[in-house]
C-alpha cells in the first residue's frame, strides 16, 4: 500500500509539474487514485493492483457504490493515465489496463438561460453602487467572452486588451487563448477597472502596506476587502440576482452562462468550429453537445409555428 501511495504522490508531481495540469484536474486525479490507495490498504496489496484481474476487483468495488456513469468513465481515464506513467517509468511490467472498456457515457444536455432570462440576470445588479458596477461587469463578460468562472477570477490587469475588443484568458493545462469581448461588456469593464476597482483596493494597501502581494494586486476583481474575489463569493452573487430575477436554482450555476453563450452563438448561426475556438475545447467532440440543445430548440420553434407543427 505504501508503494502505491508513493507512486500516486509521484505521479500527481509529475502532472502537475512536467504536464502542467490545472490545479483543479491535478485534484481530480488525486480524488479518484485516493480510492485505489484505500482498496489496497483494504486489500493488503503492496504494490497495488498489477494485474487486470485486481484491477476488476477494484473497478468491481466501485461499481458496487453505484458510481454514475460519468465518473465510472473518468475513474477508468485516471487509472489508465497513471499506469500509462507507471508503464512507461519501469515501475509495472504490463499495463492491467490495457483490456478494460470504459462505460458509454450518457451525456446530459447542458443547462441555459433563455435571452430573456439572459437579460433580467444582466440587469439585476444595482449599478449605482460600487459593487452592482463589479457585478455587471463580470456578468456582461462571462456572457461576452465564454470564459469558464475560473478563467474570468484569475484574470490579471495586463491579460485586458479592451481597446482591441478581446482578453487573453488562461484555461486548462495552462493553455491561453483569446476571447473577443462585446461593446457592452467593454463599457462596463472600463467603468469597473477606472472608477471602481481603485477604490476597492485601497483599503489593501491602507491595512497591508507593502506586505501586499504583487499577484493579488494584478488580479482584476476584487472583494469588497480588496483581496482577489473567490469562487464560492462569486456562486453567492450569482445565486442572489438569480433570485431577484426569478430564475430557478437548479437552471443557474456559474457554468450555464458559459453553456448559454455557446448555445445563443449557434443559434445565431455560428459554426461549430468557431464556438470550438471561441471555448478553448481541444477536441470538438466536447463542443457537439451544444448542437443537440439548439436542434431542440429548432424543434420547438418548428411545432410553435408550422400549420401542422
Amino acid at each position: 500500500m505504501k508503494q502505491v501511495a508513493l507512486w500516486v504522490e509521484e505521479y500527481l508531481d509529475y502532472c502537475r509539474i512536467e504536464k502542467g495540469l490545472a490545479q483543479n484536474s491535478v485534484l481530480s486525479y488525486g480524488r479518484d487514485l485516493q480510492h485505489l490507495i484505500e482498496f489496497c490498504k483494504e486489500r493488503d496489496w503492496t504494490n497495488g493492483p498489477v494485474e487486470y484481474l485486481q484491477i476488476l476487483e477494484f473497478l468491481n468495488h466501485l461499481q458496487q457504490k453505484q458510481l454514475s456513469s460519468s465518473s465510472s468513465q473518468r475513474m477508468i481515464s485516471t487509472l489508465r493515465n497513471f499506469y500509462r506513467y507507471l508503464l512507461q517509468n519501469g515501475k509495472v511490467k504490463v499495463d492491467p489496463t490495457a483490456q478494460i472498456e470504459a462505460p458509454k457515457r450518457f451525456r446530459k444536455l447542458p443547462k441555459m438561460l433563455s435571452r430573456n432570462q439572459m437579460e433580467l440576470l444582466l440587469n439585476q445588479p444595482d449599478t449605482t453602487t460600487d459593487s452592482g458596477v463589479r457585478d455587471r461587469a463580470m456578468l456582461e463578460l462571462l456572457y461576452a467572452a465564454g470564459m469558464r468562472v475560473s478563467e474570468m477570477l484569475n484574470l490579471k490587469l495586463h491579460q485586458l486588451q479592451l481597446p482591441l475588443g478581446f482578453v487573453v484568458c488562461t484555461g486548462k493545462g495552462s493553455k491561453e487563448r483569446i476571447a473577443p469581448v462585446n461593446e457592452s461588456s467593454k463599457e462596463w469593464m472600463r467603468r469597473y477597472i477606472d472608477e471602481i476597482r481603485p477604490k476597492l483596493l485601497a483599503p489593501k494597501k491602507q491595512n497591508f502596506g507593502t506586505s501586499l502581494r504583487t499577484s493579488d494586486q494584478q488580479k482584476v476583481f476584487l472583494n469588497q476587502r480588496g483581496k482577489p474575489l473567490s469562487r464560492q463569493g462569486f456562486w453567492k452573487i450569482l445565486k442572489a440576482y438569480g433570485r431577484t430575477a426569478g430564475i430557478p436554482q437548479h437552471l443557474l450555476t456559474p457554468h450555464v452562462l458559459r453553456h448559454t453563450f455557446a448555445t445563443h452563438l449557434l443559434e445565431g448561426g455560428a459554426d461549430l468550429r468557431s464556438v470550438q475556438m471561441l471555448l478553448g475545447h481541444a477536441d470538438i467532440s466536447t463542443t457537439e453537445i451544444y448542437t443537440h440543445v439548439s436542434r431542440e430548440q429548432l424543434q420547438k420553434i418548428y411545432r410553435k409555428h408550422h400549420p401542422r407543427g
